[in-house]
């Protein structure tokens, strides 16, 4: 339980770090309001899961998320390699990896919330944070399918 909350403090603490360039990348202002909420709620999450962590008598950090490091690297090498392509085109992408995060974060968290309900702590935060984490994700196909991706084909 401990070992993934601190895996979770680290991938949200690279979320939060990259966030605002990703935004700037963004040139749909729809996107880059989605990607703002979830790097606001990001910074909460990790302050609450430090707090967990702590109130077990663990340290947050100390310890890197490579999987995330992973993703992020990949999202930051595609918006450097096609910061000249269209708008829609590059909103596209940026939706593709920060999805690949998003699902990345429902995995860490799902874990995490089924640990919690059997250890029955923390469980409400984490059904919480997997319920906005949801939305997120629901959001970014549903903007790119209506909004971003006929443009791109365009």
């Amino acid at each position: 339980y401990i070992e993934q909350l601190r895996d979770l403090h680290s991938a949200e603490s690279q979320v939060e770090a990259v966030a605002p360039a990703i935004i700037d990348a963004a040139t749909n202002e729809t996107l880059k309001t989605a990607i703002r909420h979830h790097h606001q709620a990001a910074q909460q999450r990790q302050q609450q899961i430090k707090a967990i962590v702590e109130k077990h008598g663990a340290k947050a950090t100390g310890h890197k998320c490579k999987g995330m490091e992973g993703l992020i690297k990949e999202a930051k090498d595609m918006v450097g390699e096609h910061d000249d392509a269209p708008g829609a085109v590059l909103d596209a992408g940026i939706i593709t990896h920060a999805q690949r995060m998003l699902h990345y974060e429902l995995a860490g968290f799902g874990t995490v919330n089924t640990y919690a309900q059997e250890l029955g702590a923390d469980a409400s935060f984490f059904q919480e944070v997997l319920d906005q984490t949801y939305d997120a994700d629901r959001t970014l196909p549903d903007l790119a399918a209506n909004t971003i991706n006929p443009k791109a084909e365009a």
